[in-house]
């Protein structure tokens, strides 16, 4: 993503570049575009929680290029929830899947979350 900014004395604007996205990112999306086009795999618990996350959310999950430096609300959240599933953060893991899911769904998707955490390297 490209920052650009004016400074007061000069009209030349400074750009500013961000760090690719990290590896973790860029896999998180291969993994969520393959989800999409192909469906679940039967033994990966990351492609089984992409696959049925769009039915718990009411949409599509959105998944950026994997070389992009912007990052999509989805990406984000993801990434914040299996973060605070290897911090052991209760109260961050709650809120966000309670802010996006019933509490059903939420505990429909538990055990899965927690496996494709695993499975990922955060």
């Amino acid at each position: 993503m490209h920052v650009c900014n004016t400074a007061l004395r000069d009209s030349t604007p400074l750009v500013t570049h961000t760090p690719p996205p990290p590896k973790v990112l860029a896999d998180l999306r291969v993994m969520g575009r393959k989800a999409r086009l192909f469906g679940a795999i039967a033994d990966d618990p990351m492609q089984i929680l992409l696959a049925r996350l769009p039915k718990a959310l009411g949409r599509r999950l959105v998944f950026f290029e994997a070389t992009s430096h912007e990052m999509s609300f989805d990406e984000a959240w993801l990434l914040n929830l299996f973060d605070a599933v290897h911090k052991l953060d209760h109260d961050r893991y709650c809120f966000a899947m309670r802010s996006r899911m019933s509490r059903a769904q939420a505990s429909e998707l538990h055990f899965l979350v927690c496996k494709a955490a695993r499975a990922l390297d955060v």
